[in-house]
C-alpha cells in the first residue's frame, strides 16, 4: 500500500473519529456549550487540549522553515512561549476568580463586564477587538490548511493543484463535522485523541534525529539561507511583547476556565511548559538538519518534510505522517470555534452568556462560511510563515489594550480602542507596504500601541483632574 493510500485512510479515520467523539456525549446543543466547558475538564484533558493550541501543523512547518532559514535564532519563540505560559500559570487562579465573580464564560464576557455599560466607546472597542481577534484566528486557520496542502504535495505524488483541491475537500469534511457536533467540549475531547498521535510521531522523530550519526551531522551544517531574517528587532519585540500576549489569548482562557478547579489548571500549565519547549525545539532542529541533506530543496517550506524523509524508514514514516496529519487538524477545530464566535459577536453584538439555539445555528453557519473563506485565502497567500507572523502580530498588538482593560482600575474603552486601531493600522501599513519589515512590523506597531494607550490614559487623567 503506497503513502497516498495511507493518507486517504488517515483522512477517513480522522473524520470518523472526530464525528464519533463529537456524538459521544460532546455534541453542543446550546450556544454556551459551543463557547465554554466551565469547570468540567480533568487534568489529562486540559494538558492535552492546551498543548494542542500550540503544537499544530503550522508550528511544525513554520518553525522548521524558520530554522532552515535562520539557524538557531528562532529559539526565541519557544523561550517566549515558555515565559508566556509561566505568566498564565501565575495568573490563572486570578483569571478564574475574576470570571467567577463576574459570571463570565469567556474573555469576551469578562471584557463586557469590566467596561462600564454607559461608556460610549465600549461598543467600538468590543467591535474592534472582535474584528481583530477574528482576523487572528482566521489567519491561523488558513495556515493549518495551507500546511495540509504542503503536506499532501510533499508526501504524495499529487501535483500542487490536486493537493490544494484535496486540502479543500478535507476542509469541507471538517466543516461538516464541526457544524454537526462542534463546540469547545468536542474540541477538548478530540484534542486528547489527536495529541496522543502527535506525541507518538514526535517521539519517533526525536529518537531518529538525536542518534549519534545525526547529532554529528548537526555539528557541521551549511550556513543558514537567510541568517538576518529574524534579527535583533524581532528578538527584542518577541521577548517584550509576544511573551505577555499569551495572557490575553481567547483559546487559553477557554482552557483555563474549563479546568475543574484551580489546582488542575496550575498542574496542567506546569506540565505543558516543558512539552511545548521540546516540541518547538525539535522542529527548529529538524529545519536546521535539512540543510545537511545534499538533495535538499532550496524551498524552506519543505525543510521538515525533507528531514523526515531522510531519517525514517517506511513504517516510522507512516506513523509520523499520520501524526503530522493529526497535528494539522488539532488546532483547526479551536481556531474555527474562536473565529466563528468572534464573527458572530461582531455581526450580532450578542455576548457569550446570552446564548440561544438561534445563536448556535448562526455561529454554525458562520463556521462553515469561515472554513470556505480560509480555503480561498491559502490560494492568495501561500507562505505559512507569513500567515503565522501576521496572525500572532495581531494578537501582540491587541495585548496592551486587553491587559489594560482586564487589570486596570476602572478601565475606559477609549484608550483601549485607539491603542488597538492605531497599532493595527500601523502594522498593516508596514506589513503590506514594506516587505523588509514583514517579520518585525509587529515590534514597531506594538510599541506605538503602548505609547498611544499611555497618551490617551494621561489625557483622560488630566481632564479628570481639571474637572
Amino acid at each position: 500500500m503506497n503513502l497516498t493510500s495511507w493518507l486517504l485512510i488517515a483522512t477517513l479515520f480522522y473524520a470518523v473519529m472526530n464525528l464519533l467523539i463529537g456524538f459521544w456525549k460532546t455534541r453542543a446543543d446550546t450556544f454556551e456549550s459551543f463557547v465554554s466547558y466551565r469547570d468540567k475538564a480533568g487534568l489529562i484533558f486540559v494538558v492535552l487540549s492546551l498543548n494542542a493550541t500550540f503544537i499544530g501543523g503550522g508550528m511544525f512547518f513554520a518553525t522548521g522553515e524558520m530554522g532552515y532559514e535562520a539557524g538557531l535564532t528562532p529559539i526565541v519563540l519557544p523561550i517566549c512561549t515558555a515565559l508566556g505560559l509561566l505568566i498564565v500559570y501565575l495568573l490563572s487562579s486570578r483569571i478564574r476568580r475574576l470570571c467567577r465573580e463576574k459570571n463570565a464564560l469567556t474573555l469576551y464576557d469578562y471584557i463586557d463586564v469590566r467596561l462600564q455599560q454607559d461608556d460610549p466607546w465600549k461598543p467600538r472597542f468590543v467591535a474592534s477587538f472582535a474584528l481583530i481577534n477574528m482576523s487572528l484566528y482566521f489567519f491561523l486557520l488558513a495556515g493549518q490548511f495551507l500546511v495540509l496542502t504542503t503536506f499532501l504535495e510533499a508526501f504524495t505524488d499529487l501535483p500542487g493543484n490536486v493537493a490544494l483541491t484535496a486540502s479543500v475537500a478535507v476542509v469541507f469534511v471538517n466543516t461538516l463535522v464541526y457544524g454537526v457536533v462542534g463546540g469547545l467540549k468536542k474540541d477538548i475531547w478530540t484534542d486528547a485523541f489527536q495529541m496522543a498521535m502527535i506525541f507518538l510521531g514526535m517521539t519517533v522523530i526525536g529518537i531518529h534525529l538525536l542518534s549519534a550519526q545525526n547529532l554529528k551531522a548537526l555539528e557541521s551544517l551549511p550556513p543558514p539561507t537567510d541568517p538576518g531574517a529574524y534579527g535583533p528587532l524581532f528578538i527584542i519585540g518577541s521577548l517584550l511583547f509576544f511573551t505577555p500576549a499569551f495572557l490575553v489569548r481567547y483559546d487559553i482562557w477557554q482552557r483555563v476556565l474549563a479546568a475543574k478547579d484551580d489546582r488542575t489548571v496550575l498542574r496542567a500549565v506546569g506540565i505543558s511548559i516543558p512539552i511545548v519547549l521540546f516540541s518547538y525545539l525539535l522542529f527548529i532542529v529538524c529545519g536546521n538538519f535539512a540543510r545537511s541533506l545534499s538533495a535538499v530543496s532550496d524551498d524552506g517550506r519543505f525543510a521538515v518534510v525533507n528531514t523526515i524523509e531522510a531519517l525514517l524508514g517506511s513504517r516510522s514514516f507512516i506513523i509520523v505522517t499520520i501524526a503530522l496529519f493529526a497535528a494539522v487538524m488539532s488546532s483547526a477545530d479551536t481556531f474555527l470555534n474562536i473565529t466563528s464566535v468572534s464573527l458572530h459577536r461582531l455581526v450580532t453584538g450578542v455576548s457569550d452568556e446570552k446564548g440561544s439555539r438561534r445563536n448556535l445555528l448562526q455561529v454554525r453557519v458562520l463556521a462553515f462560511a469561515i472554513c470556505v473563506a480560509s480555503a480561498l485565502l491559502i490560494v492568495l497567500s501561500p507562505d505559512v510563515v507569513d500567515l503565522m507572523v501576521g496572525a500572532f502580530s495581531s494578537l501582540v498588538i491587541m495585548a496592551p489594550a486587553l491587559v489594560y482593560v482586564i487589570f486596570a482600575n476602572a478601565p475606559k474603552a477609549r484608550p483601549a480602542f485607539f491603542s488597538v486601531i492605531f497599532g493595527f493600522g500601523i502594522f498593516l501599513t508596514l506589513f503590506f507596504g514594506v516587505s523588509a519589515l514583514q517579520k518585525t512590523a509587529f515590534t514597531i506597531a506594538t510599541t506605538c500601541s503602548v505609547i498611544i494607550l499611555l497618551i490617551f490614559r494621561s489625557v483622560r487623567k488630566s481632564a479628570g483632574a481639571a474637572s
